[in-house]
């Protein structure tokens, strides 16, 4: 039910425990490899991250060699290239694309990306592509 992790804080660690939300993870198995892009919204700090990374660690689970592109577009350096330019994230990602697998890609906090719409869609229609997506209102 629980996973532990530990954060540092002023040199303290402190000793942390993320919920597994097993429904979601449920509904994400059956949603997996379907020609959908699968989007997970809500308020800011409601978890979608963490629940797309504990699906990760799922897949991982299934399949050690399974191939995973995973950009958290809150970080600087894909934020930025975001706000500029959607086709720089598509470049980035289809370089990353391996042939003859299913690729499994998430993308954290969409809504930072000018024209995220263009950047799914040339995406979704991208051959051994499932696509997960996370995005708020902030």
């Amino acid at each position: 039910m629980f996973e532990e992790f530990y954060i540092s804080l002023h040199h303290k660690f402190l000793k942390m425990k993320t919920i597994q939300r097993k429904r979601d993870l449920e509904k994400l198995l059956v949603l997996k490899d379907k020609n959908l892009i699968k989007v997970v919204t809500g308020v800011r700090r409601a978890g979608k991250s963490t629940l797309l990374l504990q699906f990760q660690e799922l897949l991982k689970v299934d399949n050690p060699d399974v191939a995973i592109i995973s950009i958290n577009l809150d970080l600087p350096e894909f934020r930025l290239l975001g706000e500029q330019n959607w086709i720089e994230i598509y470049n980035f990602i289809k370089i990353q694309l391996k042939k003859n697998v299913t690729n499994y890609i998430f993308l954290d906090e969409i809504q930072n990306v000018f024209e995220f719409e263009k950047l799914l869609e040339g995406l979704f229609v991208t051959q051994n592509v499932d696509l997960y997506v996370t995005g708020s209102n902030a």
